[in-house]
């Protein structure tokens, strides 16, 4: 009997296409400005990327304020591994509380990273940037309170296009200045693209709510606050905030390496009839625009978790409360759920100080093991146990510059908290973060794509998988939203080989042949690609069939299967072979029982 078979080309291909547009901090196109400054001595951009090439980073301004800008400001050059810092000049700095056109865009055809700082000798904070894509329309702010009134708390709003109306709403029984004008109930204004307007209160301007027709960039903090108010001395405070729908349900706040004092916190609601659970301090009930502040000690993490999105912000206090080298400086906390697994990192020194950097870093207690910092596994680190939770932290001191801060396994995520101080100032900001939507309100289940930054499965949880045919997470579903892209393999066609000896003159070799595999740039960057293969044989009469299963494995743990068919059969048995051009085609073989119909040659 003859049985035919079809030599099959076959080309596993399991995700299509390059990395995706990941929210997060990285970013080609950022919209930012500056606040108000006691005396501003300093503007300054620090800029740095992860992609392997070079960067260029164009930087302009509204046509009106361009010829401002000088012309080696207008471009930079930034590398992996390095900081590149840009000098802007301090006319960019909003002023008064009225519309001025002073925003500043920076963009590039690679993604990049970018920190802003405003300095004098005395008063500096920094600030990490959101890139324009994770821009929202809804936000609430927060800030410390002014304790004096030349010395107030600002909102500086950045027009991201023309024509954009903007709702803003004080605190409750607060007023804000807005254009010149003492309000204190809601009030509408239009920006337009590049366009800034400083928002005031000499009390409190935590709470603020900013709600927009199109996306705004939104700044908060004070000109120079005491924390405590009374306390020696003062420092300029400032963050850009994040978008409500960016906002988190749990937290966790490391103090300060180096201070004695402990520092403070601010939580914000964003929703009435929120509860919060502070573990060992306090249960509390927050409505939205409402405030709860409370002091975390010394090497004493805290853990905080919210029945609806929160806000926290974390402030060291000033110089006199334990007579260190230092002062305030404000940062936004980014939620456990917006932690990632890898962070690149600068620190916002200025050179006419020396400054103690540090790092905080939020990990889980079973994860720490995998954790390396510019490349190197963490030893001699005293981990701090953080109440109520599996999770770690850690204080570390770093040198000035950029630094990589990663795990080995891209399902495996932490946070990073960048600071450090200096004679009378200080500074500090997150090491960066998912930016994914977190509105469970509007969570679609979808497929998405590997490491897309989205909580595709509606867990509140971001890629969170490997493709290994493991549940990773406990949620009952395998292989969902990936964390990481899985290689590209190109597997060898099912094969036909015909095995031969001495007595027969034709016989037909095929090799069997092996995969290529081409894995994403991070998860070669931590180990090669494996390939491995397991054969199953069945003997056939004529020969033998094997069933070879291959398994490709990159360096993040991400596995790609496929089986593979190999038809052997021995050269005594006739065989009519037609293989066709590359190897496609039909094969035609006579039964092992059957007449050769004559001779054949190849």
């Amino acid at each position: 009997m003859k049985v035919l078979f079809f030599l099959l080309c076959m080309l596993f291909l399991c995700f299509l296409g390059g990395d995706t547009d990941v929210p997060d901090n990285s970013g080609k196109e950022f919209i930012i400005g500056f606040m108000d400054n006691i005396v501003i001595q300093s503007l300054n951009v620090f800029l740095t990327t992860n992609n392997p090439a070079t960067v260029q980073v164009r930087i302009s301004a509204h046509p009106n304020l361009l010829n401002l800008l000088p012309l080696q400001s207008r471009t930079a050059n930034v590398s992996r591994g390095s900081v590149t810092k840009v000098d802007i000049p301090i006319s960019f700095a909003m002023k008064t509380t009225y519309k001025q056109f002073n925003g500043l865009f920076l963009s590039s055809d690679d993604e990049f990273i970018l920190y802003g700082s405003n300095a004098m000798s005395l008063s500096l904070d920094a600030f990490l940037a959101l890139p324009v894509e994770s821009l929202g329309q809804e936000y609430i702010t927060g800030s410390y309170k002014a304790c004096l009134s030349f010395h107030p708390a600002f909102v500086g709003l950045i027009g991201i296009q023309n024509s954009t109306h903007v709702e803003i709403t004080p605190p409750p029984d607060k007023s804000i200045i807005v254009m010149g004008v003492t309000v204190s109930s809601k009030t509408h204004i239009v920006l337009d693209r590049l366009e800034t307007i400083q928002i005031q209160s000499s009390s409190d301007i935590t709470g603020t709510r900013i709600n927009s027709t199109k996306p705004l960039s939104v700044m908060s903090g004070n000109m120079c606050s005491n924390i405590p108010c009374g306390v020696r001395a003062c420092d300029h405070l400032v963050e850009q905030m994040y978008p409500v729908d960016r906002w988190g349900y749990t937290y966790i706040v490391v103090p300060s390496a180096y201070r004695q004092s402990g520092d403070i916190v601010r939580i914000v609601g964003s929703t009435d009839d929120t509860l919060v659970r502070i573990t060992g301090i306090s249960r509390l009930m927050l409505n939205r625009s409402e405030f709860f502040e409370f002091m975390v000690l010394k090497n004493a993490p805290v853990f905080l978790n919210a029945s609806k999105p929160i806000m926290v912000l974390q402030f060291t206090q000033s110089h006199g409360t334990d007579n260190l080298d230092s002062d305030p400086y404000m940062m936004v906390v980014p939620a456990i759920e917006q932690f990632t697994s890898s962070y690149t990192i600068a620190t916002a020194n200025l050179p006419d100080k020396v400054y103690k950097n540090f790092v905080n870093v939020v990990i889980k207690n079973s994860s720490k093991e995998g954790l390396r910092v510019d490349g190197a596994a963490l030893n001699g680190v005293t981990w701090l146990a953080i109440p109520g939770t599996d999770f770690i932290a850690a204080q570390l001191s770093v040198t000035a510059g950029t630094h990589r801060i990663e795990h080995i396994s891209p399902i495996q995520t932490f946070s990073v908290f960048s600071y450090g101080f200096a004679e009378s100032v200080s500074y500090g900001y997150p090491g960066g973060m998912r930016l994914a939507n977190l509105d469970v309100t509007k969570c679609l289940p979808n497929t998405g794509q590997p490491a897309d930054g989205v909580d595709n499965d509606c867990d509140m949880k971001i890629d969170e998988e490997l493709l290994n045919g493991i549940d990773d997470d406990d949620d009952g579903v395998i292989d969902e939203d990936l964390s990481s892209l899985p290689p590209d393999v190109d597997f060898p066609k099912d094969t036909v080989i015909v095995s031969g000896d001495a007595s027969v003159t034709h016989t037909i070799t095929i090799e069997a042949g092996t995969p290529n595999a081409t894995g994403s740039e991070r998860c070669v960057a931590y180990r090669d690609i494996t390939i491995n293969y397991t054969d199953t044989t069945n003997d056939n009469g004529c020969g033998v069939d094997i069933k070879r299963t291959w398994l490709v494995q990159d360096g993040c743990g991400n596995i790609v299967r496929s089986v593979q068919t190999i038809f052997v059969y021995n050269s005594w048995q006739a065989l009519r072979a037609h293989p066709g051009q590359n190897c496609t085609g039909m094969v035609e073989v006579v039964g092992c029982n059957d007449t050769a119909d004559g001779g054949f040659s190849v």
